[in-house]
């Protein structure tokens, strides 16, 4: 009697113990994919239209940073840093295929007749990349802010903002630099640094 009362108890473990777990193992939760937005429902960044107007390349520039730059909201001495490697060889290059002159100087002493050459300083100041993860892969909202002074007259300055919206599928991958390159390529877009660079307020 005894013999069968511990063969029953074995055999209700070992029942319980399938319930439990299943005949195959220990059961696995089915993971479920994030809920992300898409890109339709977040808020939109502006967007330039194509603009065939010529640009007035007869402005001498110089691409520089800003004392208080920031990069995506970060000290002074990194964005330095980031705004050199990063932002002014891009756009540089912009600038240069689009016809400008674009006058870079080394540690050496700039004499005054190399200063008075330079027309338009172009300090970056900010620039920010928000990426956010949409159900078409993912997204990055990026804000190039700049300062354009007169050289000539310092008083004469504008500040614009130049925006962008990158979209990858999921799998995409890119540098950092193509990605930054989206950015920078509205600066020819962008009506605002149009006018800034001609000398016109906004």
């Amino acid at each position: 009697m005894r013999k069968k009362l511990e063969v029953a108890i074995s055999v209700a473990f070992l029942s319980t113990m399938l319930f439990a777990f299943g005949c195959g193992g220990p059961a696995t939760r089915v993971s479920e994919e994030p809920n992300y937005p898409s890109v339709a429902d977040i808020p939109p960044v502006p967007v330039y239209e194509e603009n065939e107007t010529a640009w007035d390349t007869d402005t001498t520039c110089w691409i520089g940073i800003a004392d208080d730059a920031t990069w995506n909201n970060m000290g002074s001495e990194y964005a330095r840093g980031n705004f050199t490697r990063d932002l002014v060889p891009l756009m540089k290059a912009e600038l240069i295929s689009e016809g400008y002159q674009v006058k870079m100087f080394g540690p050496d002493y700039i004499t005054r007749e190399k200063r008075l050459s330079i027309q338009r300083l172009i300090l970056c100041k900010d620039f920010n990349v928000n990426k956010i993860m949409v159900k078409e892969g993912q997204c990055f909202d990026m804000k190039l802010t700049v300062i354009v002074i007169n050289n000539h007259q310092q008083e004469q300055k504008s500040q614009c903002e130049i925006w962008a919206r990158l979209l990858l599928s999921k799998d995409e991958s890119r540098q950092w630099n193509d990605i930054y390159g989206t950015c920078v390529a509205n600066m020819r877009k962008s009506p605002e640094f149009r006018k800034c660079l001609a000398g016109s307020s906004i």
